[in-house]
This record gives structure tokens, sequence and C-alpha cells, in this order.
């Protein structure tokens, strides 16, 4: 963590800045990017659970430096919500979207409590706290995670089986060889 969480500063204040030269429109366009923004944003919060979960004594730049990186992940996350609510816009709703962008919201979420509980920290350990913030949002990622398996694909599976099974039947029988259609 010492290592990379000073790597990972840089990255994430190079990446805001290259960002906001090639402009937003071309993260609301761009799927490749906006999954490079999530595993950043996955990165950050892996980075700051394994920092406070080593070191209960860590110098002052240290905690600095993870303060820096959760600000940097809250301004990061609020474009790709911003970003993932344009493509919602402009493409409509899919599975996929609603997905990416409540996991968005559960990582901007848990930034957020940890800048907020770090803030009204009065002597404290800032490990502890950061570890009593994470602990409370593993159930909300544990329920986050369990709904995108469990209800998304339920929900999605009714509404769209209707849609695209004559189509899928039709494409399938299309691809198949002449041998196999004729039998």
């Amino acid at each position: 963590a010492r290592i990379f969480i000073p790597l990972f500063v840089v990255l994430e204040a190079l990446f805001l800045i290259a960002l906001m030269a090639d402009g937003f429109s071309s993260l609301a366009d761009n799927r490749e990017q906006l999954l490079i923004f999530n595993l950043l944003l996955a990165a950050v919060i892996g980075l700051i659970l394994l920092h406070s979960a080593f070191e209960e004594d860590v110098p002052r730049w240290s905690h600095g430096l993870i303060v820096a990186l959760a600000v940097l992940g809250v301004l990061a996350d609020g474009v790709a919500i911003a970003a993932i609510a344009s493509r919602l816009g402009e493409w409509g709703a899919t599975p996929n979207r609603l997905t990416v962008l409540g996991g968005n919201l559960v990582f901007f979420g848990t930034l957020v409590a940890l800048l907020a509980r770090w803030g009204r920290l009065r002597g404290g350990s800032p490990m502890r706290a950061t570890r009593d913030v994470l602990n409370r949002a593993l159930a909300v990622f544990v329920l986050w995670s369990a709904t995108v398996t469990v209800l998304v694909p339920v929900l999605y599976g009714f509404r769209v089986a209707g849609e695209t099974q004559a189509q899928f039947e039709w494409s399938t029988a299309d691809t198949m060889p002449i041998e196999e259609v004729e039998e």
C-alpha cells in the first residue's frame, strides 16, 4: 500500500487531467473508458482498505495521501456517474447501465462516508475510523452484488424474453449449417 498509494494518487490525478483535456463527451461515448474508471475506483477502495487493515500508526503524510486518494476518487466517480447518466439519457436504460450506475453510487457513497468520517475525527485513529466505515459499506456492497446477481437477471429475463425470443430463433436457424436444417 505504501508504494501503490502515491502511484495511484498520481495516476488518478493524471487520469482526471487527461479526461478534462479530452472532453466529457469522449467518456460518455466510450464504454471502455468507463470500465477503466470503474476499475480505478475499485482499486482506490481496495488500497484504502489495505492501508487501514495493516497499519495502525501511520505517518501524517500517509494519511494525507489516503485523503487525497479519496477526494480524487469522489471527483472521478462524480464524472463517471455523470457519464453513465448521459448514456442513460441518450440510449435508454439497460440492465448493464443500471448495474454500473448502482455500483458507482455505492463507490461514491463509500468514499463520501470516508471523507465525512475523517472530517469529524478528533484525536481518534483514522485507521479505526476507516475500518468502521468500510465494514458498514461491506454490507451495502454485498446487498448490491446480491441484487445484481439475483434480482436484475430475473427482472431483465421477464421483460426481454418475449421481445427477443423470435429474433433469437430466427438468427439461430439462419446460422445453422444446411445439413442440420434439412433434418
